[in-house]
């Protein structure tokens, strides 16, 4: 990578970050731009070169959630746990985790409207390319139990790894729709629903 394209990532998660601040200190419609702006320390027009819109900003901060959270990801793939049913969840809790690293659930519930009508394709195509990876990385994680004999050889790796990520996404969506509902009880429901789902799958050793 270029100099000059490292100062680039640079000036834009700097923006990006302090874009996470103004969003939840005072919510996506109450944060201006020009606020942004300041704290980047950076002009208003370069703010615009980057992103067209806010919900371009919103939509960015998602991308970099994702981004990141996968290479943060990376040692649990590399060095998964001896137990099935565990990998997943620590996958999991450790997702939720960072999703809030930046964002708040009232921030995320916007940013979801927000990428459905958004008209800014490159941040709508990454969301949908890093959910994707999700997806691989789990199948990747199934197959890596399947050939240490952990889960029956006729397993649809694929098809499982569809099958964890709606469950995911399913607690997800729950968490963000109940403001009773905490972190904590998604990733136990998350525990419950998994060891369900395993519990006849996992081949235990001799």
């Amino acid at each position: 990578m270029s100099l000059r394209e490292r100062k680039r990532r640079e000036r834009q998660r700097t923006i990006l970050l302090a874009a996470a601040d103004a969003f939840k200190a005072k919510g996506v419609d109450g944060a201006r731009l020009e606020e942004i702006a300041e704290k980047a320390d950076v002009s208003l027009g370069t703010i615009y070169n980057y992103f067209p819109t806010k919900d371009a900003l919103l939509l960015a901060l998602v991308t970099l959630y994702r981004t990141e959270a996968r290479e943060e990801r990376l040692p649990l793939m590399e060095n998964p746990p001896a137990d099935v049913c565990e990998t997943f969840c620590q996958l999991y809790s450790h997702l939720i985790d960072g999703a809030l690293k930046y964002l708040d659930r009232a921030i995320w519930r916007h940013g979801q409207v927000v990428g459905l009508v958004s008209s800014w394709e490159p941040g709508r195509q990454e969301s949908w390319d890093n959910e994707q990876i999700l997806i691989k990385d789990q199948e990747a994680l199934l197959l890596h139990f399947q050939a240490q004999g952990r889960l029956p050889a006729d397993l649809q790796p694929a098809l499982w790894a569809t099958t964890l990520h709606a469950v995911g996404l399913f607690w997800w969506q729950y968490f963000l729709a109940n403001d009773t509902f905490s972190a904590d009880e998604a990733k136990q429901r998350l525990r419950e629903h998994f060891q369900g789902l395993f519990a006849h799958l996992v081949i235990q050793p001799a």
